[in-house]
């Protein structure tokens, strides 16, 4: 039988949550798929715990590769994808847990042939807090079911819905000629997760709780230590993105994309380095990288909306773009 779902776990480093994450899939109510796990040169006893977990079972095949050296998320993940035999890819972060139905409620969609990707909601919790919070699949929570491609492209642009590639299944077709971009490590699924939704001809919103539970920790990427290199790529990944929605989905209007460009701006530049207190001077070439997105948008703001706060902004950012860096200290 050929199988049907891959699902591609990279791992670097989890030896305390690698087990869990395995089991969580194992126990899956649905078996016809495969696990595809890709080792980014761990230096603990993390690929030992993947082989012990894995060889006690004969129910789900599986296949681990090691990448020669440490890679990064988006060249481990797209290792997974040129490696997966599937017809339909799930990603699962190796730190994680699923529900055991997981896997079924996301494949039950595709019986309608249209639906390109399914998504779950997820519920975050905060190992650092101890706490735990639902997300749903959008901030306003009014998608359920079938969904037309462009709605919930024109949600995901604004931010109406949060870009987190593990709680989708898709089509693998989809990912014919998408790659994640090269040493793009941070937002990785905001970059990508566009151009996916951009290719599909309707989505599918499960109406069920969380079936997958992402869990933050100190040490994990998001949440580590901040060094302004790693975001050297953004602008160019964003501009990518852009480019290649604007090519794919010409009914887009260009007001997502400029509040695409902005919010991904906004999370990189407020959102992180101000917030990690990286100092301007060691960000501002980075920052001037990104100032073309903060300015793009505010003149959309100024010109469709009469805003005064917009001009103010673009004064701002003109004039002492020090002061716009250090407005929330």
């Amino acid at each position: 039988m050929r199988t049907l779902i891959s699902v591609i776990v990279p791992f670097y480093n989890v030896e305390p949550f690698l087990e869990n994450t395995l089991k969580s899939l194992l126990t899956q109510s649905f078996a016809n798929f495969e696990l595809v796990l890709i080792n980014d040169s761990s230096s603990d006893n993390s690929k030992k715990i993947a082989h012990q977990v894995l060889s006690a079972q004969s129910k789900i095949d599986y296949k681990i590769i090691d990448n020669e050296c440490n890679m990064g998320i988006s060249f481990t993940r797209n290792v997974g994808i040129a490696n997966a035999n599937g017809k339909f890819i799930v990603f699962v972060d190796a730190d994680d847990f699923v529900a055991e139905n997981f896997i079924q409620k996301l494949y039950s969609p595709f019986n309608d042939e249209d639906i390109d990707i399914s998504v779950c909601k997820f519920e975050i919790v905060d190992l650092k807090s101890k706490t735990s919070r639902m997300i749903t699949n959008e901030k306003n929570a009014k998608f359920q079911g079938k969904i037309d491609a462009k709605i919930a492209l024109q949600n995901l642009l604004q931010d109406k819905e949060r870009s987190f590639l593990c709680k989708c299944m898709f089509k693998k077709e989809l990912f014919k000629n998408i790659f994640f971009p090269k040493d793009c490590n941070f937002m990785e699924d905001t970059i990508i997760l566009p151009r996916l939704y951009a290719r599909a001809n309707a989505i599918f919103f499960i109406p069920f709780p969380a079936l997958y539970l992402y869990k933050v920790r100190a040490s994990s990427a998001t949440t580590g230590k901040v060094n302004t290199k790693n975001f050297v790529n953004m602008p160019d990944a964003i501009a990518e993105t852009v480019s290649f929605v604007k090519n794919t989905r010409k009914d887009i209007a260009t007001k997502y994309l400029t509040r695409f460009q902005f919010l991904c701006t906004y999370n990189i530049v407020y959102n992180v380095l101000h917030s990690a207190n990286v100092d301007f001077n060691a960000a501002k070439s980075l920052y001037k990288n990104f100032e073309k997105n903060l300015i793009r948008d505010q003149l959309v703001n100024l010109i469709s909306q009469k805003s005064i706060r917009s001009l103010i902004w673009l004064l701002k950012l003109k004039i002492s773009p020090k002061s716009v860096w250090k407005r929330n200290q």
